[in-house]
Formats: C-alpha cells, sequence, structure tokens
C-alpha cells in the first residue's frame, strides 16, 4: 500500500482529498500546524503529526522524526493548501519524490513577485506591468501616486482575494493601506502572521475572468477545461458566480492552453495541480497569477459533474504513477452561484427561506452560515448565505434562472 502525507493547516482541513485517498486505498499520513480535534472517517491518531506547515526548514526535521520513528517511506507528499505549496514542495524535493519543484513553488501565486519577475526575465508578452512596494516603507506612498492608474494592489500572498483592491487616480494611499491591512491579518488566514508588508502593483487589464484547470505532468500541461468567474463590484475582487465551461471561443480556449503551457515551461512546474487565472479581453489574454494545486471551494467537484472526471484523484495519481489521465470533452453546461446579502454593516443571520418550487433544479445547494451566524460585508471579506449549481444546455439560460432563484431567496437579518 502506498503512503501519502498531507500537508495541512488548521482545523477545516480538505476533507475531500483525503476521501479521493481513501477511496484510491492509499495508507494516509497527515502533518498539520495544530491537533486536529475531529479527524476525517478512517485516520488513525498514530498516522498524524504535528508541525510548522508553514516553515519549510522545521517541516523536514518533524517529518524526518516521525518518519524514521514509524521506520516508513513516502510515496508521495501533497498540499490542497495554496499557503503550504512551498514547504510541501520543499519537503518532496528533499525526500527526491515528484512534485511541483521547489523553484516552481516560489514563482506560483505563493509569490507573485517572484512569479512576475521570472516572467518578465524570460519575456513572456502576455502579463500586466507591475511593481512592488512595502506598505510600511516611507516611499510606498510615493510609489503608489505615480504607478499608471487604474491598476490593483495585492499582498505578496495569500487566498479568496483577501487584500485585493482596485485603484483608480481618486484612491487614497492611506485608505487602500488601511483597507488591505484590515483584512490581511491572522484573524482572516492564519499565514498573514508572516505578512511583513510587501505588496504588488498591477496595471488593471479589463475583460472576463477565465481559468485554466488540470494537472502539469512532467512540466506538460494537461488541461481539464475552463473556468468563466463572474465578480462583484469594485474596488473588490469577490467571486459571485461562474460558468464552466468558460463561454469563449475554441481558438481562445486553445490559447488559453498554449499561454498556460508557456508559464509553466518558465516558471518551472514539474508535477501538480494547476488553476491559473487570465483577463480576456477580445484577441488578448493577460496572466492574473498561477497557483501549483487544484482550484479551491467546490470547482473540483462541479468539474466531476461537467467533464465526468475526478480531478482530485488524477492529481493524487499523478505523484504516483506515470499513466497520463484522460481528460473528457464537456457536453454541459454548468453556472454555480452564490448568494451575498445586500447588508452596509456586520450582521447576524437570523433565517433564510428558499423558493421550493424554483429550487427543484438546483443541485448542490451549500449553506455556508446558520441562523445566529456573523455575516461580514466590505472591506472585510463578504460571508455568503448560500451556494447553489444548475446544469443544463445553455449557459445563458442557467443564469436567467438563477436570477429568478436570487429574487425568491427571502433572508433575513438582525444588526450586530
Amino acid at each position: 500500500m502506498k503512503k501519502i502525507l498531507f500537508v495541512e493547516h488548521g482545523q477545516d482541513i480538505k476533507g475531500y482529498a483525503i476521501q479521493a485517498a481513501y477511496e484510491l486505498g492509499l495508507d494516509i499520513f497527515i502533518v498539520s500546524n495544530t491537533k486536529i480535534i475531529k479527524l476525517p472517517q478512517g485516520i488513525d491518531e498514530k498516522n498524524v503529526f504535528i508541525s510548522d506547515t508553514f516553515d519549510s526548514h522545521t517541516l523536514l526535521i518533524d517529518t524526518l522524526n516521525f518518519i524514521e520513528g514509524h521506520n516508513i517511506d513516502l510515496d508521495a507528499v501533497v498540499t490542497f493548501r495554496e499557503n503550504c505549496v512551498i514547504p510541501t514542495a520543499d519537503l518532496a524535493s528533499a525526500f527526491g519524490l515528484k512534485g511541483i519543484s521547489s523553484e516552481g513553488a516560489r514563482r506560483s501565486s505563493q509569490n507573485k513577485v517572484m512569479m512576475r519577475h521570472r516572467l518578465k526575465y524570460r519575456k513572456f508578452a502576455n502579463q500586466p506591468n507591475y511593481t512592488s512596494l512595502n506598505l510600511h516603507d516611507e516611499k510606498a506612498e510615493h510609489v503608489f501616486a505615480n504607478f499608471p492608474k487604474p491598476c490593483v494592489i495585492k499582498p505578496l500572498f495569500g487566498t479568496a482575494s483577501h487584500g485585493v483592491l482596485f485603484c483608480d487616480n481618486l484612491s487614497n494611499f492611506n485608505v487602500v493601506k488601511n483597507q488591505l491591512l484590515a483584512e490581511v491579518n491572522p484573524s482572516a488566514r492564519e499565514i498573514f502572521k508572516k505578512f511583513d508588508g510587501t505588496v504588488i502593483l498591477e496595471e488593471f487589464k479589463d475583460g472576463a475572468l477565465i481559468s485554466v484547470d488540470g494537472i502539469v505532468k512532467d512540466s506538460k500541461l494537461l488541461p481539464l477545461g475552463t473556468l468563466e468567474f463572474v465578480m462583484g463590484n469594485k474596488p473588490y475582487f469577490t467571486q459571485v458566480a461562474s460558468h464552466m465551461p468558460a463561454r469563449i471561443s475554441p481558438r481562445i480556449r486553445d490559447l488559453l492552453y498554449d499561454t498556460t503551457q508557456e508559464i509553466i515551461s518558465i516558471l518551472g512546474f514539474q508535477f501538480c495541480g494547476i488553476h491559473a487565472e487570465f483577463r480576456v479581453e477580445g484577441e488578448k489574454v493577460w496572466l492574473i497569477e498561477i497557483a501549483a494545486r487544484l482550484a479551491g471551494a467546490t470547482i473540483h467537484e462541479t468539474y466531476k459533474r461537467v467533464y465526468g472526471n475526478d480531478l482530485v484523484k488524477d492529481s493524487l495519481l499523478n505523484l504516483l504513477n506515470d499513466k497520463t489521465p484522460i481528460f473528457n470533452k464537456s457536453p454541459k453546461n454548468a453556472y454555480h452561484h452564490l448568494v451575498f446579502p445586500n447588508i452596509q454593516n456586520t450582521s447576524i443571520l437570523d433565517s433564510v427561506i428558499t423558493p421550493e418550487n424554483e429550487m427543484k433544479d438546483v443541485l448542490d445547494l451549500l449553506h455556508f452560515a446558520q441562523p445566529g451566524s456573523t455575516i461580514q460585508t466590505y472591506p472585510h471579506n463578504p460571508t455568503p448565505i448560500l451556494g447553489y449549481l444548475l446544469m443544463g444546455n445553455n449557459s445563458e439560460a442557467l443564469q436567467i434562472k438563477g436570477e429568478e432563484i436570487d429574487k425568491n431567496i427571502i433572508i433575513s437579518l438582525k444588526t450586530q
């Protein structure tokens, strides 16, 4: 039985990935930065240990102590956590196992400045102009004021668009700085305890936001498909809905695949899942960022419904054998939507009533908040109340159906 180590952090571990490994018959081990109170079914406590999974050196020492003490060898090391990509890559490289590669991990979305720098060094044409700065530097306001607008400011690393803000000529540096720092703190994501103020300013590129998702096998892209994000209002970048496949022509889709392959080759990705985001306007495609892991949330489940491929299992097998997965073409369309309340301040959820007749076509209805939950809004990352999936043959018709459902959802809130 092959042994696989999952690198995790916090209590909310990626249960779907653990389940996939369990169904593949793998011997599962988990390392996290805290004691996991509720282990997934089938996981023995003796297969779990604690380390600083944000730090490569500590993680390697603790992993060595664990495997030497248990007289085992690992066949694969993996993470589905954006914030553990670099330590996991270092661990895999140290043990001579398949992985993204240490250098590739450091050129991914986990270090957006290094990603941009490497691509610029190799004269990659399809990325926006950029500069970096530290918010706490005395010259930061001057750098911000002189960078062409409109632009986007992002923390060096992070997930779920925390601290990602749109800026124009009316944007005040101190207001932007305070908004970003309000989001980029350890209460939002534990990794932000390592945030030192380094951010990247990028030229804003308009157009549809499209992702390419799939697997990298021996530095070759194996694309499964595309996803089109519907975003909320500026200055924030909140995903409110998505279409799968993206509503683009086959020619633009192939251009995205070719561009992603070029990026993979430049950055040095070897074996990993991949989630690459682009802005697409007409015939132009611009890289926003590329992550060396699968997309988060429930995107992998939607891919499974639309394409019939289990991207999670395929990504695990990619590290364990030499077989090339066969990805299907999509015969279906999916529309995934998140429901946010229209509130001005932090509130408490009282109740949610969904329209019974309209919901009969809904798949995967998810309740992200329960009565009594605190519901955040801007400038914090807003809290979705519900999420649902619709499937059919026409993406536009699915979106119209979703809009009708939203009109009949009744959300009651109380002020905090």
